[in-house]
Formats: structure tokens, sequence, C-alpha cells
């Protein structure tokens, strides 16, 4: 059998439920001659009255008992699963910069998942290859790189900018004259970054310091969490951004050298595949991350 106009279907339940069709208007923001339409249509499609109209109102008949139980049955059903499915685990994959994810991410991400906890969140990591977003499956990220590099089909909203920072261990400068003089970094070895290479360049064109310093040591380091740890072990001076080493600056196991930051084009950037740009779990993570870590 051919299935009544839902819309018919739900003028009725709501009139045999309120005991009106002015009642039923007001829930399901209709007139009133709206409801008495469509009920007069589901009659005629199901050959059986419904109602009793009278003057002083409506009349439910026997039959219309009989179909509106099992309507608020079917409907209530309905709804049940309509928001099963609404509670049911979504999965967010994510790419992150490894220092960004270790240092700031992942110490919050309770709080995002706390905030919505329908959503199972899996993290990889981003090692400043482009592609590492597009051959594999995520569905969003929080990475460094500068903003006119998006691969084709991927949108990126800035969540903060990079300021470069040389800092080291305090003990690196015990009993030196000068030690917060720009000639200081001829005395000391200086850390490079092997995913960043650029950075000590910029900060010395940045801050006219002599070219001889760009021969760095020879011991580059692959993470940033890596040359953090090396810099407060004492090992030399490292190059970073100042965002991501505010507890050891603020504790005192790092140092800055000089108060001159260089900001730098880089930046943190939430992106995400423009296919899922209007999903739920991608829209949360993007509103929580800018909230949350833009500066």
């Amino acid at each position: 059998m051919k299935l009544p106009p839902l819309n018919a279907l739900r003028a009725f339940e709501a009139a045999a439920r309120l005991g009106s069709f002015a009642a039923a208007a007001s829930e399901l923001n209709v007139s009133a001659g709206a409801v008495s339409r469509h009920i007069k249509l589901l009659e005629a499609n199901l050959g059986v009255g419904l109602f009793i109209r009278l003057p002083q109102g409506v009349h439910i008949t026997d039959a219309g008992l009989h179909l509106a139980k099992d309507l608020s049955s079917a409907f209530e059903a309905i709804s049940e699963a309509a928001q099963a499915c609404q509670q049911l685990p979504t999965k967010l994959r994510l790419i992150a910069s490894p220092t960004f994810a270790n240092r700031r991410l992942i110490p919050r991400l309770r709080d995002f998942t706390s905030a919505h906890p329908e959503i199972d969140v899996s993290v990889g990591v981003f090692l400043c290859d482009l592609n590492e977003i597009t051959s594999r499956d995520y569905d969003c990220g929080v990475v460094t790189i500068g903003d006119s590099e998006w691969p084709v089909g991927w949108v990126a909203v800035k969540v903060s900018s990079e300021e470069l920072v040389p800092v080291c261990s305090p003990s690196v400068l015990e009993g030196r004259a000068s030690p917060h003089h720009p000639t200081i970094l001829h005395e000391l070895p200086l850390l490079p970054l092997a995913n960043c290479p650029q950075d000590w360049p910029l900060w010395i064109e940045a801050n006219a310091v002599d070219a001889k310093l760009a021969l760095m040591s020879e011991t580059a380091l692959e993470t940033g969490e890596m040359a953090i740890r090396a810099a407060v072990e004492g090992l030399g001076v490292i190059i970073m951004d100042r965002y991501l080493i505010e507890p050891e600056l603020q504790n005192g196991t790092l140092v800055e050298l000089f108060p001159n930051a260089v900001p730098v084009e880089n930046g943190y950037y939430f992106i995400c595949d423009e296919k899922h740009n209007d999903e739920h779990a991608v829209a949360a993570f993007r509103d929580w991350v800018v909230s949350t870590f833009g500066i």
C-alpha cells in the first residue's frame, strides 16, 4: 500500500494528541486551516473519517483513535532513531606539525573531546611534506607552512603567526662577558632544525648579523622537540618560535639571547579538504582551534 502523505500524518497525529486543530497548528507552526486540509486529505486517502466536526470543536473517531495510537509510537520511534544517529561517534582524522601537536594540541585536546564526546579523534604527524596532506586520508589538521603553498582542493584558516627567537640554556652563557650581544653568536654552536633550514638565515638577515653565522653546526636536529631538548641540555643555541617554548622561558630552563624576535610569513594554519569543510566534526574542531590557539 502506498504511504499516505507524511505532512498529513503529522498534522493528524498532532491534532489527535492535542485535541484540537488550533493546538496542532500552533505546534507545527502552520494555520488551523492548513491542519484541517491535511486531515481531510488523509481521510480521503484512507477512505475513513478520523474526526467528527462539531460547532464547538472536533471529536476523534474510533478509527482516528486507532491510527493515532500507532502513529504516536511510529513518530516516537523515528525521533529516537534520529537522536541515536546524531549520537553515533564521528571519526575525525587530524594531521599536525609534531612540535605543535606535542606541546600545544595534545595537552589541550581533552578540552575538545570533553566538549564533543561524539567525536573520536586520531592525530597523525605532518613533517613539512605537502604529499602527506594529499596522499593520506586526513580530514583536517594544524600545520606550519607558508600561506601560498596549499594543495589544490584544500582550504586554510590562519590561527596564529610565528616569531623566531634565539634561545639557549642559561648554563651556556655562564662566564661570558657580553652574553646578550650579537657577537656572542660567533662563540656558540648554532643548532639548525633539519625541517626548517630557513629559520636561522631569516633571523640573521633581519638582524643584520655577520653573514658568517650562516655556517651552522653540523648537528642538525630532526624535530622541534629534539631541538628544544638539545638546547635545554646545553648543546647550543636554537632558533625557535616563541609560542612553542613558553614553558621553558617561564621556568628559566631556556633564555632569550636578544629581545628582537623576528616575525615570519609562515604560521599555524587550520587546513581541511574542502569536501569536509562543512562537516560537523571538522567545523567544531576548526572553531575550537581558532578560539584556543588563535593569537
